[in-house]
Order: C-alpha cells, then sequence, then structure tokens
C-alpha cells in the first residue's frame, strides 16, 4: 500500500495520475514505480487502456475514494471505443483492465492493436496546458489528446502538438514523464492555430468535440443490430437504402468521399475511402469493428452529431405504420377494420434518376386479408388516412366476388358507375372484373349478345401453366429414362435442353432423383511399394542435408519442411506403414526444438564475427529469436553463455 495518490484533475488520463505521483514520491526507476502501483516490476503500463488497476486501486491509501469503474470511466479511453462496441465485449474489455497480465489484452479483445501502434507520442494543446498552470497550478496529460485520429483540440481549435514522450512502450525506454516537467515554465510560444476557414480543420474539430461527448458517456455501449439499423433508417432517408435493408454502397462512398475530399481521409487513414464493402463491414459492427473516427465521420456525413445519432430509435422504421393494418375490401362487412397482422414489403423504381445512385426507390406495401381480398399501396404513409388508400388491387376474393354477381344479377338495373361506387373500385377496373367472372357480355358479328366463360385470375393462370409444363417435362423425362435406362444426366441434357432447363430452376430434385446414377469403379494400380519407399527414403536424407547446408537463415528440419522441399508433402507427412524406410529416416533426421534453436544461436554468434560486433547476449538471442525464458527451460543457457564467450572474450553475460 502507498501512502498517497493525488487527486486527479478533469479529463486527466491514468497515465498522468502515475506520472504525478511518480514526480511527487521521488521515486528514481520505472520499475519500482510500477512495482509499488501496479504489483509487477515487468508491468507495461498502456496509456489509452491500462490494466490491472483492481491491484492500483488496492494499493490507495484508505479513504481515497477511488473506485475501478470510477477509473476506468473518467481516466482511460474507453468509453470513446465503448460507445460503439456491444455490450458483451465492453464487459470482457473492463474485466481485462481490471486482472490483466499486462500483455494487452484490452487491445486484443477491443481489436484496436492495429490502432494502438499508430501511435507514437503523447500529445498536448499548449493553451489547455496554460490553462492548466494558471488553474491548477501543474500542466498535465488529458484524456481528449491521445485519441487517435483527433488532430485538433476541441476548446480552442488548435493543432495538438507532439511531446515526444513514447506512447506506445517497450522495457527500455519506459519513464513516466508529467507534462508540466516536459514543458519549462514562463516558456510561450504561438501555437499553431491551421487554417480555421479549411473545410478539413472544420471536419477535425466536429470529431474532436463528438469525441469528447462519447469520453463523458457512462455505460454507452450499441448492439449490431441497434447500430446498423440506425444507419439504414438514416440511408434510407437520403435515398441510398432501400426498404428491404439493401445500401447502395457505391454511390455511398462516392458521396462520401466528395463530400469529405479524398486528401482528408487519406490524412486519416480512413478505410472507408478505400472500398466499397468497408461501409458494410462498418455497420455490421460484427468481429473487428471499425475505427470510432470512422463511424463518426459517417454519422456526420448524415448530419447528425454522435450526441443526436445515439438518440434516434434504434428499431426498424415503418414506412406503413404499426400493425394491425386496415381491410379495405368495401363489400365485405368488416371493411375498414384493422384485422391484417402482416405486410410483405418491396421497393418500386421511380422515373427520377440521379447521376450516382441511378434511381430512387420507394417502398410498396401488400396487404392480404384472410377474406381474400388483397391490395398494394405505394409509401411511405405521410398521415393517417394514407392507411386507407389503396394504389393497386391484387385480388378480390370470394367476397367480393360475390357482391358483384349479387349487384348484377338481382334483377335490379345498377350502373356501371354504381357498382364501381359500391364496390369501391373504379370503372376500368370494375369491367375488367366482370369479363374475367364472365358476367359481361360481348356482341357477336351478328350483334348477339354473349356471355364469355370465366377467365382464372392471373396468378391462378400461371399457377396451371405452371402445373402443365411440370406434367409434360416429366412425361418426357420418364419416357427418356425407360427407353434408354443406361442414359445419364448429361445425356439427357443434350436431349432435352428445354426440360433440363426447367426442372434445373424449378424441381431440381425431382430431376436428379430420377435420373439413373451409374457408379464407375476405380481400377487398381499395382504400386512396387518397396522401389518407392526406396526412393523416398534417399529423397528425404537428401532433402535434410540440403535444408542443413542451406545458406542464410537456419530452417528447421522437418517432417513439412522436407516435404515441400521434395515435392512429396503428401508421402512424407502420411506415416504410411508401407514405407517404413521412409519412416525412419523421417525420424533420423528431424531436429527437436532445441537443436533448431542452438543452430539458430551459432548462426547468430557467426554473423556477428563476420560482421566484427562484439554483441550481448540478448542481442544475439533476438537475432536469433529465442526467449530468455526459452534458453532456461529448455536447457541451452550453457551452450548460449558458451557461444557469447567465443564471440567476445572480454563481454560479460548480462543475464
Amino acid at each position: 500500500m502507498i501512502g498517497f495518490f493525488p487527486e486527479p484533475y478533469p479529463d486527466e488520463l491514468c497515465y498522468s495520475l502515475c506520472a504525478r505521483y511518480c514526480r511527487r514520491a521521488g521515486y528514481r526507476g520505472r520499475i519500482s514505480t510500477v512495482r509499488d502501483l501496479f504489483g509487477s516490476g515487468s508491468f507495461r503500463a498502456v496509456v489509452d487502456m491500462p490494466s490491472r488497476l483492481d491491484y492500483l486501486i488496492a494499493s490507495l491509501p484508505p479513504g481515497h475514494g477511488y473506485t475501478v469503474d470510477r477509473f476506468i470511466d473518467e481516466h482511460t479511453l474507453l468509453p470513446f471505443y465503448a460507445a460503439f462496441f456491444p455490450p458483451e465485449r465492453v464487459a470482457r474489455v473492463r474485466a481485462e483492465m481490471r486482472q490483466s497480465s499486462g500483455q494487452a489484452k484490452a487491445h486484443i479483445l477491443a481489436g484496436l492493436s492495429e490502432i494502438a501502434k499508430r501511435f507514437e507520442y503523447l500529445r498536448y494543446c499548449p493553451m489547455c496546458a496554460e490553462e492548466d498552470r494558471e488553474r491548477y497550478g501543474e500542466a498535465y496529460w488529458r484524456r481528449i489528446h491521445q485519441v487517435s485520429k483527433v488532430k485538433v483540440c476541441h476548446s480552442h481549435g488548435l493543432l495538438l502538438e507532439s511531446s515526444g514522450v513514447h506512447a506506445t512502450y517497450r522495457v527500455d525506454r519506459e519513464e513516466f514523464v508529467t507534462l508540466d516537467e516536459l514543458l519549462p515554465m514562463g516558456q510561450k510560444r504561438a501555437p499553431d492555430r491551421g487554417a480555421h476557414s479549411d473545410r478539413s480543420h472544420v471536419f477535425n474539430l466536429a470529431i474532436a468535440s463528438d469525441a469528447r461527448w462519447l469520453l463523458d458517456q457512462r455505460g454507452l455501449c450499441s448492439t449490431s443490430a441497434s447500430l446498423r439499423r440506425r444507419y439504414l433508417n438514416l440511408l434510407y432517408d437520403c435515398g441510398l437504402a432501400t426498404a428491404t435493408d439493401l445500401v447502395r454502397l457505391r454511390a455511398l462512398r462516392y458521396e462520401f468521399e466528395s463530400h469529405y475530399g479524398r486528401d482528408f481521409l487519406e490524412s486519416l487513414d480512413c478505410k472507408l475511402a478505400s472500398h466499397a464493402l468497408a461501409f458494410k463491414y462498418l455497420m455490421r459492427n460484427e468481429g473487428q469493428t471499425g475505427h470510432p473516427v470512422e463511424h463518426l465521420l459517417l454519422i456526420h456525413y448524415l448530419g447528425y452529431s454522435a450526441q443526436e445519432f445515439f438518440l434516434l430509435a434504434g428499431e426498424k422504421r415503418q414506412p406503413f405504420g404499426a400493425p394491425p393494418w386496415p381491410c379495405l375490401n368495401s363489400a365485405s362487412d368488416h371493411y375498414r377494420e384493422l384485422r391484417i397482422e402482416k405486410c410483405k414489403i418491396r421497393d418500386l423504381r421511380t422515373n427520377l434518376r440521379h447521376q450516382q445512385r441511378k434511381s430512387f426507390r420507394k417502398p410498396v406495401g401488400e396487404f392480404a386479408c384472410d377474406c381474400g381480398f388483397v391490395y398494394r399501396r405505394v409509401g411511405p404513409d405521410a398521415s393517417e388516412e394514407d392507411r386507407y388508400k389503396i394504389t393497386q388491387i391484387e385480388e378480390f376474393g370470394s367476397i367480393w366476388e360475390s357482391k358483384l354477381r349479387e349487384l348484377r344479377l338481382d334483377g335490379a338495373e345498377h350502373t356501371i358507375g354504381e357498382i364501381a361506387r359500391r364496390l369501391g373500385v373504379d370503372r376500368h377496373t370494375l369491367m375488367e372484373q366482370e369479363r374475367r367472372l364472365g358476367l359481361r357480355p360481348r356482341k357477336e358479328k351478328d350483334g348477339s349478345e354473349v356471355f364469355a366463360s370465366p377467365r382464372p385470375h392471373r396468378r391462378e393462370q400461371l399457377r396451371l401453366e405452371k402445373e402443365e409444363k411440370r406434367r409434360k417435362y416429366r412425361e418426357q423425362w420418364l419416357r427418356a429414362v425407360e427407353e434408354d435406362p443406361e442414359t445419364d444426366l448429361l445425356t439427357l441434357k443434350t436431349k432435352l435442353p428445354a426440360a433440363y432447363n426447367w426442372f434445373y430452376k424449378n424441381d431440381d430434385h425431382w430431376m436428379r432423383t430420377h435420373t439413373p446414377h451409374h457408379h464407375i469403379e476405380k481400377k487398381a494400380i499395382d504400386i512396387d511399394w518397396g522401389a518407392r519407399d526406396i526412393e523416398l527414403a534417399v529423397a528425404v536424407k537428401r532433402s535434410a542435408a540440403r535444408l542443413m547446408n542451406a545458406p542464410g537463415r537456419p530452417v528447421w528440419i522437418s517432417a513439412d519442411a522436407i516435404g515441400r522441399d521434395t515435392g512429396k508433402r503428401h508421402r512424407a507427412l502420411s506415416r504410411d506403414d508401407r514405407l517404413p524406410l521412409t519412416n525412419q529416416a523421417l525420424i533420423e533426421v528431424i531436429e527437436s526444438r532445441e537443436a533448431w534453436a542452438i543452430r539458430r544461436i551459432r548462426w547468430a554468434v557467426e554473423c556477428y564475427r563476420q560482421e566484427g560486433v562484439c554483441a550481448t547476449e540478448r542481442d544475439v538471442l533476438a537475432r536469433a529469436s529465442v526467449t530468455f525464458g526459452y534458453r532456461i527451460k529448455r536447457g541451452i543457457r550453457p551452450i548460449v553463455e558458451e557461444a557469447i564467450r567465443s564471440l567476445c572474450p572480454f563481454s560479460q553475460s548480462t543475464d
């Protein structure tokens, strides 16, 4: 337990708190600092999302008032990333930040390992540093200034300056440095304000403002479904998505790039400018999510700020309102009653054209009532009265048709207009339905009137035609198979191309079930396994010798490497019982991991000897790709020390 810990300043980075503690406590080195704060002398502190925070909080003096959650929310960058993460991933990252061993597992879980590598130095705003000195007596590192791809200060609009303090650490250079000791007192210089009239500066300032808002949020996260739904709703408003959730990716990429400019997007290393599919992966938010700044760029393009975006509903918009919908069959006793529960939505192209979007589309809803009445309406609905409008009637149903027959055959003289009004259709539609049902006579050449026989509905007619084709083609297919039982699918395809094409599209399972299958017997091949065994055994030994003496970095003599070298990988790795000599040769020449490590160490020593360099043990192990722990675990430590002494007799082991 430590005796004291500094009080945090607003938006102060956890690294800054540790640096101020180190300075006030008078620590001389990094190891003693991290051992007292994080419980391990080999701990590597991470600037944006540190780990082992449970140990840090437990080490603080009694009555400090800190909690791990408060530390994460107020002094790390997790809230900035968590806004676009699913809750389960945020929970895993928080758990890693509490108890991780310090191997950057939080970054791995968050999918930010590549992003973290882009940080090189901590950054600061000169005016913020001056204000902090006036207000608190010292300057400190702020979280908002360390957010990657944020280039300006949200408060002053100044370009952030690099400090020279490394943000990604190696053990040999890791130190805790405060901003106050980095900037000498009384030294003031004109900050770089950039071109405030430049559009790129306006974009950068908007990104910084939203990043500041995200850092201030507590518990903000997004499920994949809600985040994608918000994007789809906004893209639909812009004409870049359809009612069936299809996004015009090429048009979106073109307009996105035109809005920001390629130079600005490349300056942020934005993946959205490289390929249209990047938008698709960004909106899915699955697996490795995109960078939050890429999300902010898309949100700003759609005309919203981050705060406004997360206030939007995460459910799909209903272009025709919520169910139930009314049945508009005027011939029924439930006319205009809300009884339709399902609606099929598709897109309708309009005649409006756009240079990149090609065409706008409107949603078309199909509503089917259990009375058989089916109608369509072009949306979206602008008012409540739009729910009671019909664009097109698809099916009239038995109730509507019975009402029409009743009005036509009840003996009363009804005009076409009266019947059309009572049935809720126009005159043309009424006359067409009367002809279909055989209720409207047609005049013959002799002047007499004849009632035509009823015609089936278009859908019923298509169904009947399909069944007729099915019957005809099945008969042809079965007849051809009966005539030649030894035929195959390729022959039938050539003989009956029309039937084959129809079956392939409509009844593929029946076609393949009723096609003869002929099994081709494989001819046995006589192989002289003895001769092959001798040949492979010789090839294995020659390959091992060739790989062992190959110039350059040593290659591990393994069965896989021998198989690649000889071009007989499938045989060299099979360990076939019919190849005893080959198996014995593999056992003799295969190299253990320890032997390979020793050979790499000797190769590294020889390289340094040829270069005339007296390298240390650390240098030799690094060049040979052998870790310190491995040399002890595998018992090769004496060999390493002997190799170092042969390289430089006066050097001492660094162990």
